[in-house]
């Protein structure tokens, strides 16, 4: 019997910790940003971490199509390393985007997660929960400046260690191009 209030207990606590909202229990700081494209005629991309104040940094870059490229061959792809000794010693988390069309992929993830980030400080449009991107919507020239990552939406806990985003977007038919943004920051718990 005292099994089963322990049970109920811990149940209870479970249930009472998901209805609250969580206090975030990390930061982060940027560490270095890298791009690259393996046709720069269609696609170039470049970024760097840019100092905003004394241990703060945001990102600054861009990533132009010289060419429509958009078209339901274009996709999006996140990966999200972890090492927790700072070194390149990185693993994959669970944590990313498989292979999605652009259009998906700024629907779904953009929205949830970066458009509160670069709402003040790039040309990337804003749109409410229940409209729908559109090609005509996304810019063919993305200029970031002085970006900070908005990590409300994020999950509350994030193991302490250093990260590496790695970002491909590519084309499956011809023109073919592939341009990759890898950023890496360093999170830290409380």
């Amino acid at each position: 019997m005292k099994f089963i209030s322990l049970v109920i207990v811990a149940i209870a606590c479970f249930i009472l910790v998901l209805s609250k909202e969580s206090k975030r229990e990390w930061s982060y700081v940027f560490l270095g940003i890298k791009g690259n494209s393996t046709n720069t005629s269609l696609i170039d991309t470049k970024g760097k971490a840019e100092r905003i104040s004394r241990g703060l940094y945001g990102i600054s870059g861009y990533h132009t199509m010289h060419k429509d490229v958009l078209d339901d061959n274009y996709f999006v792809e996140v990966k999200i390393y972890c090492s927790f000794q700072g070194n390149d010693n990185l693993h994959l988390t669970p944590f990313y985007v498989p292979p999605t069309n652009v259009l998906v992929y700024a629907n779904v993830y953009f929205k949830k997660y970066l458009m509160r980030s670069t709402s003040n400080c790039s040309n990337l449009p804003l749109f409410g929960d229940n409209v729908d991107i559109t090609y005509a919507d996304i810019p063919l020239n993305i200029t970031l400046s002085r970006c900070l990552l908005n990590i409300s939406d994020f999950p509350s806990f994030v193991q302490k260690g250093y990260y590496r985003i790695l970002t491909s977007t590519y084309r499956t038919k011809p023109p073919f191009v592939n341009a990759f943004i890898m950023i890496d920051f360093k999170v830290d718990g409380i």
